[in-house]
């Protein structure tokens, strides 16, 4: 069993996964600052909570700088099992908030 998650992690192509998941990022921080200026939501990460009330720009430097400097540093450990790990977990995550997105625009045509 570990050997078939070890040969699965092993042949992720990393620079498509972490280029996906900065591509997610930055339509998420978008779509964020859609649906706040609408006033159906709120930023629940308290980090970005935090750096949205310094303003729009901030907020935008502070998201997209944080994700790209993790994906560069998982990158750079891209061999290791733990960050194939990662990369994998984090496309999960952005691709169902993606999903959430889009069916809140779903919600908003209807």
């Amino acid at each position: 069993m570990i050997e078939r998650i070890r040969h699965f992690f092993s042949n992720i192509d990393m620079k498509k996964t972490l280029c996906l998941i900065a591509l997610f990022n930055i339509f998420d921080a978008f779509l964020t600052l859609f649906w706040i200026d609408l006033g159906i939501a709120e930023e629940s990460n308290p980090l970005m909570e935090q750096a949205l009330s310094y303003g729009t720009p901030a907020f935008l430097f502070i998201k997209i700088t944080l994700v790209s400097l993790s994906c560069i540093v998982i990158y750079s450990l891209r061999k290791n099992m733990l960050a194939q790990i990662t990369a994998v977990f984090s496309l999960t995550c952005y691709s169902i908030l993606m999903f959430y997105h889009g069916f809140g625009f779903y919600l908003a045509l209807i």
